[in-house]
């Protein structure tokens, strides 16, 4: 009786593997024993090229690598099965994923409905195939460089020739007789752009008159108020909105009324621009000075972005809604955090229940003057945000 349903058992499990496709099991697998050599091998064989969790893909692998590996073989064998796949969805991975890291500090964004998509690619917490989908949930956004801004660009940063090294002071002098050559106005986006890249290529340029810099202590404070001040100024000329350094956050201060906790999360941002509706669409958080790397204050600061974005998003859901507007469809909401020299700029949309976000690119702020590709490559990057913010803050909200 015992010998007929373990058969029965393994006919059930051979007939799944035979007409499921492995490519859409869904990532928790488990071990069971039983079946024949010759039954799994070419089962095997799928999981070991497909992509799987690494403890699915190693048995598999170790299974197939066994010496005594014989496919025309009687012999029992254990083998890596899976359950039925289940449908992917933002909820059920938020589900597992609170059921499994609800308790580890290190995922506390996770309890607060926030997925972070370069964290759980990084960490290896969901699969490939979740990942494209919650990727895919993000609306496609143009990051393309406006080709007259682009051209001036080039123009400007012609002045580095190739050399061995530069003199800051002629370069500055040089610079300027290309903004006499442009005859620049401030009627337009386009010409505050222009005069935003010259600006701060010449601000560089005087912070590298006496060599490197960054070569001494630099504070959270003089990093805030000599370098960004000046790479985020282009964002103050968005016309319909208006920026603050480190000013009470309106979002945050309503989610703090809402939840009655006056240690629900920071609510002074480093750095906000908001349109005169009071809505926060980019905020900025300096962790800390430059020079040095602290791990705590980036973790701190970057969870802090985190709840900062998710605050905006859910205070412009919220103040839409009981002005009776349908809910947003397409809105996304931009931060960025600073890690020693860099720059990350994210993006946050809001599926079901939760936020996502993801990484757009990464900027480098240059400590030399040989180092002017970076800035270039920089301040090209703050255009673009600068562009999908003036895009998203005449309140494109619906599609």
């Amino acid at each position: 009786m015992q010998t007929n349903q373990i058969k029965k058992k393994l006919e059930k499990i051979h007939s799944y593997f035979s007409n499921t496709d492995v490519n859409i099991w869904c990532r928790d697998g488990f071990v069971a024993n039983g079946g024949t050599v010759k039954q799994w091998f070419p089962s095997l064989k799928k999981i070991d090229k497909g992509e799987f969790p690494q403890k699915i893909h190693e048995k598999a692998q170790s299974l197939l690598k066994g010496k005594d590996l014989d496919i025309n073989s009687s012999n029992s064998v254990p083998v890596v099965i899976s359950p039925p796949p289940v449908k992917v969805s933002v909820t059920n991975i938020w589900n597992r994923l609170y059921k499994k890291y609800k308790d580890n500090p290190k995922y506390k964004s996770i309890r607060d409905h926030i997925l972070d998509l370069d964290q759980m690619k990084h960490d290896k917490l969901i699969s490939g195939e979740e990942l494209k989908y919650l990727q895919e949930s993000f609306p496609i956004i143009s990051l393309t460089f406006d080709e007259e801004i682009s051209s001036c660009m080039d123009n400007v940063f012609s002045i580095f020739r190739e050399s061995e090294s530069f003199n800051a002071a002629e370069l500055y002098k040089e610079t300027e007789e290309k903004r006499k050559t442009m005859n620049l106005g401030i009627s337009t986006l386009k010409e505050r752009q222009i005069t935003y890249i010259i600006d701060t290529l010449q601000k560089f340029l005087k912070k590298f008159r006496h060599g490197d810099f960054f070569s001494k202590q630099m504070s959270e404070l003089k990093y805030i108020g000599e370098i960004f001040e000046q790479c985020l100024e282009i964002l103050t000329e968005i016309d319909g909105s208006y920026t603050s350094w480190d000013s009470a956050s309106e979002a945050s201060k309503f989610r703090k009324n809402q939840n009655n906790n006056a240690s629900s999360g920071g609510n002074r941002p480093d750095f906000t621009v908001q349109n005169y509706s009071k809505y926060e669409i980019f905020a900025l958080e300096v962790a800390g000075s430059p020079n040095h790397n602290d791990k705590t204050k980036l973790n701190n600061d970057s969870f802090k972005l985190q709840r900062q974005m998710q605050n905006s998003m859910s205070y412009i859901y919220s103040k839409e809604l009981k002005m009776g507007r349908p809910l947003p469809k397409n809105l996304q909401i931009f931060g960025a955090y600073t890690k020693n020299f860099e720059i990350i700029f994210k993006k946050m949309i809001r599926v079901d229940d939760c936020v996502l976000m993801k990484t757009m690119f990464i900027g480098e702020v240059p400590t030399t003057i040989e180092e002017h590709a970076k800035l270039k490559d920089l301040v090209r990057k703050i255009i673009i945000i600068c562009v999908v913010i003036a895009i998203f803050n005449r309140f494109k909200l619906y599609s």
